[in-house]
């Protein structure tokens, strides 16, 4: 099966090959090279398309402007740029031998004011113009436009991006979803460079890791092509970081300064970044060498206000024979949270020669998140209800848990990468190795519980969003004499995620009678390494202990009364003391010790074959990719004894190996100068998260006050899982009617088969035993449709308008239950509006991002009323730029504005999580030189 398919995919790509030479192949032996730039010649232009007329080619020009025609026949031209922004340039030009010819867009305007080079049209100009010149469906990010929102992350960088949202952690962009695909399933690169990922059991990287004062662009690739990594679903994003020849020659340099307020805790953050560039001549060449380095320092300090529920609702009976709905418990939280960024990239590119040219990039991140949570968990499945009447409920015998959390977590990102490229004739030679870590140490981290017990406690509001929980005997429940010591634990984590690669692509260019061709083939070498160990210390009381002497007053909680608190110092205190009081829980540190440590080897061999073919209004793009996947890894299975109901621990081990292949066609037909269609037909691969392909398992007994087990719950993985596999449609239109003007319409499918779901198995073959036995299966097959629209537009430069809108739709069958669901993440509608102004040293900016509803998880995938539905969000930001001086601006910027809550609740309306983060303001000054 897996032959007759490659045959089938190299003969389309055959197909597509001999379509695209109808033309006999001429011997040329001509350059004509050059850069498109500012007036001033020092700027140049990323992304501006340069066409030969005559012989219907055209090429895109780098980061530095430069382009490049390989075998041109003798004779004369005209030479045609296409700039979104710029009016289209044209010019004639000879050729009788290497021709260098560097061509200026902008009139006579100078550099400073030129509106394609600075300015708050800028970043849209760059964008756009490398999105009408790719090969293939890509949304682009410039640096430009980054700088001119509140984004502090690449996450909330992208976030008005077509198509694309954001998940949040404390109000803050963390994952990228795009399209409504899960962001485990996207491919993630920092220049070029897949990064691991520092998350304990999953692929998804945090992109909160790095800020957005290093970038150079984000490119988001809807589409595939066969030099690419064939694991992107969601997308393929690359990070691009800064480099020399982003700025064009000679030095230049950049700062930034900002006091950013939390109202939510009335806290300053500062931070601080910095970038210098420079390029030198070298070897009698001009700009032959270029070094960029940057730096950014955060301390951003967040709090947050927040009720949860736990264990889901159900119907309970009163003592006066009323039945309501209630939950099992719900917990009060509030969090502060200090977030500390600091991150610095260090890249060189060397221009050797004429033909061949040579880069060192690297980026190191840092991330501290510092967080004290103090929590209240009322339990009403402690107590006996009473009475209630249909919206309120009053429990007698209840339960208060008052616990703190005080955690130091740090995640580090490390990329480095060496290559080049080299021109010999015909034929163009890129390569480069790299290595990326990606790793999460979270030492010291400390939970502890204190409990009161037989407290009236009662519930108002159950039909409203936020419930309200309270204790009837308030002078009860604000004496700490009433909360003894019940547990604490203490958790030293580390994982390691470290990827090696190595790759080499050769192209051949193909000149034809009219346009040209290209023959690109090579391979990637990937091996991936990740590691999680885990070692926790489980304590439980030995001697009563109350509160009192560890007791935290004064706590600000926004809704409503909080009561005494557990004080972070003196718990620290109590553990370095040796827990005096408490004694070792051996069984569940040991449970939750070996249980949880993993270690997974991914080795991914890929090669891969393509031709394109461009003529006229044609452009082709197609070929085949094959990926070879080799998966092993190591766990710790726990079983309990059936006589002694010890735990026991065995080491397993899981070995995997599959092949992919991958066919990936891209079309673009120009309809006129202004207008363009484009169709992709593509497949790509995913590979599950290793927690669910992890062969070990955790299990947690729950014993009852005389020792004997309640329940037994046990979570593990599934390493006979396969990938997800998507066969992807996309089809758009283009048009660019002239300025800082573009619309396009596109559809999408996809169809996704073997996407892994979770169930729960107690009872049936080797879960017997069990009352839960959460683990992964391969579900049946989901598949994804919308619509994306986008409309970019300025007014005589001063008024510029951005707004784009996707409609999608998904159904996925389970084999678990009766229908269809939508994939998680997926919302049917995103929209996002961007005003922005400029008139004399005065520039604003209004952003609204908005996301409808979306399935957040299934907590039980065969009951669909304990669908997990995370709410709508409107995202509301302002940014007011002031320039008091050449090169000096001053700005201040307002972040969630509408403060809009972040709220998940079941499918029959129960509340699962309802959190605010408050309003932020940043003030602050920049510099560029």
């Amino acid at each position: 099966m897996l032959q007759s398919r490659a045959r089938l995919y190299l003969a389309t790509l055959g197909a597509t090959l001999v379509l695209g030479f109808p033309g006999q192949l001429l011997a040329a032996d001509h350059a004509f090279s050059g850069r498109i730039t500012d007036h001033s010649g020092r700027h140049g232009f990323k992304g501006a398309e340069v066409r030969l007329r005559e012989l219907g080619r055209s090429a895109v020009s780098d980061a530095d402007g430069r382009f490049r025609f390989d075998d041109v026949p003798a004779g004369n031209y005209t030479v045609e740029v296409a700039y979104v922004g710029a009016s289209a340039r044209s010019e004639s030009v000879a050729i009788q031998g290497d021709t260098v010819r560097d061509i200026a867009l902008g009139g006579d305007v100078t550099a400073l004011d030129n509106v394609l080079v600075v300015g708050y049209v800028a970043g849209q100009a760059a964008a756009l113009s490398q999105q009408r010149s790719a090969e293939n469906f890509k949304n682009v990010v410039s640096a430009d436009a980054v700088g001119q929102f509140p984004d502090q992350n690449v996450a909330e960088a992208v976030q008005r991006v077509p198509g694309v949202s954001i998940t949040r952690d404390q109000g803050e962009g963390r994952f990228i979803v795009v399209r409504g695909i899960d962001p485990n399933l996207n491919a993630i690169s920092i220049a070029g460079v897949r990064v691991p990922s520092a998350e304990a059991d999953a692929r998804q990287v945090a992109m909160d890791v790095i800020p957005s004062e290093l970038l150079s662009g984000i490119e988001i690739n809807k589409s595939l092509t066969p030099d690419m990594d064939g694991d992107g679903i969601g997308a393929s994003i690359d990070v691009k970081t800064l480099t020399a020849f982003d700025r064009g020659s000679g030095p230049s340099a950049s700062a930034k300064l900002e006091g950013g307020y939390n109202q939510s805790r009335s806290m300053w953050s500062p931070k601080g970044a910095a970038t210098f560039t420079d390029t030198f001549d070298l070897g009698g060449r001009k700009d032959a060498f270029g070094i960029a380095l940057g730096a950014s320092w955060q301390n951003r300090r967040l709090g947050t206000d927040g009720e949860e529920t736990k264990d889901g609702w159900s119907a309970v009976e009163g003592a006066d024979g009323n039945t309501v709905t209630v939950p099992a418990s719900l917990i009060q939280r509030r969090y502060r949270v200090d977030r500390r960024r600091q991150s610095g990239t260090a890249n060189l590119d060397w221009r050797l020669s004429d033909s061949t040219s040579l880069y060192l990039h690297t980026l190191l991140s840092d991330f501290r998140d510092s967080e004290r949570r103090e929590q209240n968990r009322f339990r009403f499945d402690q107590g006996e209800l009473q009475s209630s009447d249909g919206d309120s409920a009053v429990f007698e015998d209840g339960r208060i848990d008052k616990s703190v959390k005080l955690r130091v977590e740090t995640q580090r990102i490390q990329s480095y990468a060496l290559g080049g490229q080299t021109l010999a004739g015909d034929w163009t030679a890129d390569y480069e190795a790299s290595w990326s870590k990606a790793s999460e140490r979270n030492h010291g981290h400390i939970e502890a519980e204190f409990q009161s017990e037989d407290q009236p406690i009662a519930l108002s509001g159950l039909h409203a969003r936020r419930p309200a929980a309270y204790a009837l005997d308030s002078g009860f429940a604000a004496n700490p004499a009433n909360y003894l010591f019940d547990s604490l634990s203490i958790n030293h984590d580390d994982t390691r995620d470290v990827e090696r690669a190595a790759r080499l692509d050769l192209r051949r260019d193909l000149d034809l009678a009219q346009g040209a061709a290209f023959v690109k083939f090579g391979g990637k070498l990937r091996r991936r390494h990740k590691d999680t160990d885990v070692n926790a210390q489980d304590y439980d009381a030995d001697e009563d202990m109350p509160l009192t002497d560890y007791t935290l007053s004064g706590i600000d909680y926004r809704f409503g009364t909080f009561g005494p608190g557990i004080a972070g110092a003196p718990i620290r205190d109590f553990t370095r003391a040796g827990l005096p009081g408490a004694e070792l829980n051996q069984e569940d540190t040991a449970v939750d010790s070996l249980a949880g440590d993993f270690r997974a080897r991914e080795d991914i061999d890929a090669g891969y074959l393509m031709g394109g073919y461009q003529s006229g209004a044609w452009d082709w793009v197609g070929g085949v990719r094959v990926e070879s996947t080799a998966f092993r890894a190591d766990g710790v299975r726990v079983l309990f004894d059936p006589d002694s109901d010890a735990p026991q621990f065995d080491g397993v081990q899981a070995r995997r190996h599959y092949r992919d292949v991958l066919p990936q066609l891209n079309v673009r037909y120009d309809l006129s100068e202004r207008a363009l269609l484009r169709a992709a037909l593509t497949r790509s691969v995913a590979r599950p998260n290793f927690s669910d392909l992890s062969p070990g398992s955790q299990i947690e007994v729950e014993r009852d006050d005389d020792g004997n087990v309640e329940q037994r719950t046990l979570v593990t993985g599934n390493p006979r899982l396969d990938p997800y596999r998507a066969d992807n449609l996309d089809l758009a239109y283009e048009f660019y009617p002239g300025g800082l003007s573009a619309f396009s319409a596109g559809v999408f499918y996809k169809r996704i088969r073997d996407f892994v779901v979770n169930v729960d198995l107690a009872g049936q073959g080797p879960f017997v035993g069990y009352d839960h036995a959460d683990t992964v299966i391969n579900g049946d097959t989901a598949r994804l449709y919308g619509l994306e629209l986008s409309w970019t537009q300025s007014f005589a430069e001063n008024f510029l308008i951005n707004a784009n809108t996707t409609w999608s739709n998904s159904r996925a069958k389970l084999g678990l239950r009766e229908g269809a669901i939508p994939l998680p993440n997926q919302s049917k509608l995103i929209a996002n509006l961007v005003l922005g102004y400029q008139t004399g040293p005065w520039q604003l900016r209004l952003s609204n991002s908005w996301r409808s509803r979306r399935l957040s998880e299934m907590e039980d995938p065969g009951d669909a009323r304990m669908d997990i539905y995370e709410s709508g969000h409107l995202q509301m930001d302002l940014s007011a730029k002031y320039q008091f001086a050449k090169g000096w601006r001053a700005y201040l910027e307002a972040v969630n504005l509408t403060d809009r809550p972040y709220y998940r609740h079941y499918a029959t309306g129960g509340l699962v999580q309802y959190e605010k983060y408050g309003r932020v303001f940043n003030l602050g000054v920049e510099a560029n030189f």
